[in-house]
């Protein structure tokens, strides 16, 4: 078998696309820059007009109104977890609960 020596020379300007790649960059970090920023300030907006709605309720004086903290049963579990305050009994409570869901789910998928 003879020896093969090639050389391939490629002269390649790459200059306008990392400059345009990095000018990408700094686009997309803007971006999400600014989404940071508006979800932030639309958090706040929304907690200012829920704050505005409790008082003018109180205002009335026909009714008393407060705020209170709502979690699901997944939050209670996972803080639960990360705290280890969970008892045998509600691991297993919690974990056949999620069973009777995966299967009912199962179920339903299979009967359609």
């Amino acid at each position: 078998m003879a020896d093969v020596q090639s050389n391939i020379h490629v002269n390649i300007d790459t200059s306008d696309a990392l400059a345009s790649l990095k000018l990408l960059q700094r686009q997309i970090s803007a971006f999400h820059t600014q989404m940071a920023k508006s979800g932030t300030a639309a958090a706040a907006v929304s907690a200012n007009q829920a704050q505005n709605l409790m008082n003018a309720i109180n205002a009335t004086g026909q009714f008393q109104a407060s705020m209170r903290q709502v979690t699901t049963s997944t939050e209670h579990f996972t803080e639960s977890l990360e705290r280890n305050k969970l008892t045998s009994r509600e691991y297993f409570r919690y974990t056949g609960a999620a069973t009777k869901l995966l299967v009912d789910c199962l179920s339903l998928n299979l009967k359609h």
